[in-house]
Order: C-alpha cells, then structure tokens, then sequence
C-alpha cells in the first residue's frame, strides 16, 4: 500500500514541472535569461537526466521576492 501512496505522491509532483521554456513563460524572460538565473543559483531548479526543471510553486516565490512597486503606484489606491 505505501509503495502505491509514494509512486501517486511522485506522479502528483511531476505534474507540476515545468520545463526551462515553460518557465521562460512564466517569468517573461528569454531562454538565455533562465540560463543564467540557474547557473547563478539565483532560481531554485534542479536536473532530470539533462533537462532543467522548475515546480511551479519555486518560479512563483521567485517572482515574490523579486517584485518591484512601479513609479508612482500607491497600493492603498488601488480598486
């Protein structure tokens, strides 16, 4: 029963991989970009044989701690 539980487990987490054009898209930066957000460990990923591969929920906590306020943009105006 638990080998059944652990391979769902894993199958659930690998659907939620994204691969490194899949999270050029998510982020809005080109290929070259990801290259070096990874390399620089700036971006948690990790390896699947050759292939980079990010979670979804890590490029999301990459966008929160790398969120700007715009010029001139007051959070308490917003509607």
């Amino acid at each position: 029963m638990q080998m059944i539980q652990l391979s769902y487990f894993r199958t659930r987490k690998l659907e939620q991989l994204l691969t490194i054009g899949e999270a050029c898209g998510v982020l809005a930066v080109s290929r070259t970009s990801m290259y070096r957000l990874t390399r620089s460990r700036q971006i948690e990923h990790f390896r699947v044989g050759a292939k980079i591969c990010f979670s979804e929920r890590q490029l999301h906590a990459y966008l929160d701690r790398h969120r700007r306020r715009a010029i001139g943009y007051d959070e308490d105006q917003r509607s």
